[in-house]
């Protein structure tokens, strides 16, 4: 099947920063959930505003289908897909990637 893993599209130097700011607001954390925060922003990053299906397989999430909200390109993507597929699919709408504040913001 066709589609694109998360974990391998590239780490942008504006990613990283933001996957450290973030990993030092948390702590502590597990690799699952770092791997977890790395594709939410690689979602924003990349498909930032668009309707997106997501496949979760043993290799990590796929993007299986991605567009413009209203114009039917996932919709015919999904189509397409096996039927035995499409009940493990999420739609994920992304919200546009912004970039991170180098500083921490406080209500002072």
């Amino acid at each position: 099947m066709d589609g694109i893993f998360l974990g391998k599209l590239d780490m942008p130097p504006a990613l990283k920063t933001a996957v450290q700011q973030i990993r030092q607001s948390l702590g502590s954390c597990s690799a699952y959930t770092v791997v977890r925060l790395e594709d939410n922003l690689k979602l924003r990053y990349y498909f930032g505003g668009l309707d997106v299906a997501c496949l979760e397989t043993p290799e990590g999430k796929m993007v299986v289908a991605s567009g413009l909200a209203g114009t039917g390109e996932v919709r015919e993507r999904l189509q397409s897909l096996p039927a035995d597929i499409l009940p493990r699919v999420t739609l994920l709408f992304p919200e546009p990637w912004v970039e991170m504040p180098t500083t921490p913001v406080t209500n002072k």
